[in-house]
């Protein structure tokens, strides 16, 4: 199954589902909307059946206080009531729900009329208050009862309704429930396709491609995955596995180059030794010897660290360790740099006389003369280059510290990659950006790390820590991945 089909299937099942719900809820709210329109309906029909009750008796009382006084107020009030009862037989209309209703409305409006009738006659004829009253309160009772018989409609039709309403909203609460279980069972059945379809394969792709280095470029994903997912692995190995020959093919050349390189640089730099020690006496000629050998020095270390870098990343550096005393060494290494600069003043600093290590000394001396040559290149106006010997519990640390220009606080955790210089002197200071590189993986090959401290403009110190035991370098295999600067 391909993503898009997975997709469709997932997408009709929950458009399915969503609309069983949607249809169900309608439905339900159809029928709320009607029984609450009936609760209305039935509460203002009780409230005008009432109301022409009350406007019956008032009409009747005013009427007989206007024939007993005369006062005005009163055939205002008796002229007022006989609208408000007008108006409430007219609304009681508005609401009516049934047959029975509307024949008991008519019955109701047919003894209002007939009263009112009797009310007006009795009014013109001059009838005394009391005997006006005895003949009127007969069709104004008929009258009323009529209206209290509507209220007894009204309320029986409301209670009806209230109990189809209780019955929806069992219903409802019912099909809610079952809304929530079919969601609760479904949603259980959509994550597991979604997580073992495509969630988990792409979890899986993404750790494998986090995990990637060196010769493990190859990603596998489940045999249930998403054709997508399985058909980004594919290309990605193949993508990888042309990657890597590539790289191989890079590495043999490297190397073939920087070995050509080295044999002509060797003699080169043996016979400036040999022209130096027969011009001795001629100071200018010696000068122009000087420069020639420092210049061949430097090429061939820079050839050399371009060995060491391929070997490195095609997995092929040795690591011939014994024990060595690594005051002598630094010594060694400290000597060897006296007398490059005039402007540089080389000071060593030695815990005790005699720390022993066990590592390749050559591979250690290579990382010294690394460190100290950047010590001396990147502090151009000059000024001291210290390098520390400490012990700490089963540890020992070198520190290579200058008063040169710096490195900014982004580019610390950069230095240590092939080829990476600093974008400030990278067009003024010559160099390729191997030896940091390929410092930090021959001390991580020793079980050991490597790490600056630095600001702009404030000097830097490159801290070396290696472990004294045996055990620790062997625990290190060769060509080991190079480790984050911190």
């Amino acid at each position: 199954m391909n993503l898009k089909q997975f997709a469709n299937r997932l997408s009709v099942t929950v458009l399915l589902v969503m609309a069983a719900m949607a249809i169900a809820l309608t439905a339900i709210a159809d029928r709320l909307t009607l029984a609450s329109s009936k609760v209305v309906s039935a509460m203002e029909s009780v409230r005008a059946s009432e109301e022409i009750q009350i406007s019956l008796l008032s009409h009747n009382k005013e009427s007989f206080l206007y024939g007993l006084k005369g006062d005005a107020i009163h055939a205002v009030n008796f002229e007022r009531e006989a609208e408000r009862l007008h108006y409430w037989l007219a609304r009681a209309a508005e609401y009516v729900e049934d047959a029975d209703e509307r024949r008991l409305l008519e019955e109701v409006d047919v003894a209002v009329q007939h009263y009112l009738r009797v009310r007006r006659e009795l009014l013109e004829a001059g009838t005394a208050p009391v005997e006006a009253y005895e003949i009127a309160v007969e069709p104004m009772e008929i009258a009323r009862e009529r209206a209290e018989r509507l209220t007894d409609l009204n309320v029986a039709q409301a209670e009806r309704v209230g109990q189809r309403a209780q019955t929806v909203g069992r219903i409802t609460a019912l099909a809610g429930l079952a809304a929530v279980l079919v969601g609760v069972v479904t949603f259980p059945f959509l994550w597991l396709a979604f997580r073992r379809r495509l969630y988990l394969p792409l979890i899986t792709l993404t750790e494998q491609l986090r995990g990637l280095h060196g010769s493990a470029m190859r990603v596998d994903v489940p045999d249930d995955a998403m054709l997508e997912i399985k058909q980004i692995s594919l290309e990605f190995n193949e993508l990888a596995a042309r990657l890597s020959e590539q790289a191989r093919t890079r590495l043999r050349f490297l190397a073939a180059v920087a070995h050509d390189l080295r044999n002509p640089l060797s003699a080169i730099q043996i016979s400036t030794e040999v022209l130096k020690a027969r011009i001795a006496e001629n100071a200018n000629e010696r000068d122009l010897v000087d420069i020639v050998l420092r210049q061949s020095m430097h090429l061939n270390r820079l050839v050399s660290d371009l060995l060491d870098s391929s070997r490195i990343e095609a997995g092929h550096l040795d690591i011939i360790s014994r024990r060595v005393n690594m005051c002598a060494l630094l010594s060694d290494a400290t000597s060897l740099f006296q007398n490059v600069s005039m402007r540089h003043r080389i000071n060593l600093r030695l815990s005790e006389p005699v720390v022993t290590c066990e590592c390749d000394p050559e591979r250690i001396s290579q990382v010294l003369n690394n460190l100290l040559s950047n010590a001396i290149k990147y502090s151009p106006h000059g000024g001291a280059v210290d390098v520390a010997l400490a012990t700490c519990g089963d540890h020992l640390t070198i520190t290579v510290a200058d008063e040169g220009i710096g490195i900014s606080a982004e580019e610390r955790e950069r230095i240590f990659e092939p080829f990476r210089r600093s974008k400030a002197t990278e067009q003024t200071i010559p160099g390729v950006g191997l030896g940091l590189s390929v410092s930090r993986k021959i001390v991580e090959a020793h079980g050991g790390r490597i790490d600056v401290q630095s600001g702009e403009a404030a000097g830097s110190a490159f801290v070396v820590r290696l472990p004294l035991r045996a055990e620790a370098v062997a625990a290190a295999p060769a060509g080991s991945a190079p480790g984050r600067a911190s």
